[in-house]
């Protein structure tokens, strides 16, 4: 019953994704980002060349991936669910399963974008480890953001509090990374810390 659920209630979300996106995502748009996407490509590849490591570089990427790894949870839930569904409740746990996949899915473009220009700045001054163990934690990050917004809708926790806390915490485990590529162990232990907490107090 939750699998037939979740499948009508996503084919719903694609198909009003898809007709409104069809007007935002046109022809015209299209070939605009394409162009957009291959200028700032070809700027980045060019500042490569001319720009020496520096704070403000690796500053500049912590930040942009602490903001892009934000994912956002979507149950597809709707408000009459509220007095159908309880009785089931015990029975929704393949739905709310399958709600995660669908709902990570939905904000990997974004940080894979992201990615591939923080990627070219980060080969200013960092070697091939450092740069791996970057976007290592970056999926851990990711991971640990959903989880912490899928548990705190019910919470008193406003929107933007949870927000600010996560850039904040992203920003700080990505930065100590790029300084020194063994304080993974911190930002490892900040997000450990972190998930901690969400599970006694979120």
């Amino acid at each position: 019953m939750s699998s037939k659920l979740f499948n009508t209630r996503m084919e719903e979300d694609v198909k009003i994704r898809s007709y409104y996106g069809k007007f935002i995502f046109n022809s015209h748009f299209l070939v605009f980002l394409m162009i957009a996407a291959g200028v700032l490509l070809y700027t980045l590849l060019g500042l490569r060349e001319t720009l020496s490591p520096s704070l403000y570089i690796d500053t500049l990427c912590a930040l942009l991936m602490a903001a892009v790894l934000l994912p956002k949870y979507r149950t597809l839930l709707k408000e009459a669910d509220m007095l159908f569904l309880p009785p089931y409740e015990k029975k929704m746990a393949a739905y709310f399963k399958r709600a995660d996949i669908y709902s990570l899915s939905l904000g990997l473009a974004v940080p894979a974008a992201a990615s591939v220009a923080v990627l070219i700045l980060l080969s200013i001054g960092h070697d091939l480890t450092s740069i791996l163990l970057f976007f290592l934690l970056a999926v851990l990050l990711y991971f640990n953001a959903f989880n912490i917004r899928r548990l705190s809708v019910n919470t008193d926790y406003t929107k933007w509090a949870v927000t600010s806390a996560l850039i904040l915490l992203n920003f700080i485990s990505l930065m100590l990374v790029l300084v020194n590529p063994f304080f993974m162990i911190a930002g490892l232990f900040f997000y450990y810390i972190y998930r901690n907490y969400e599970k006694k107090f979120i």
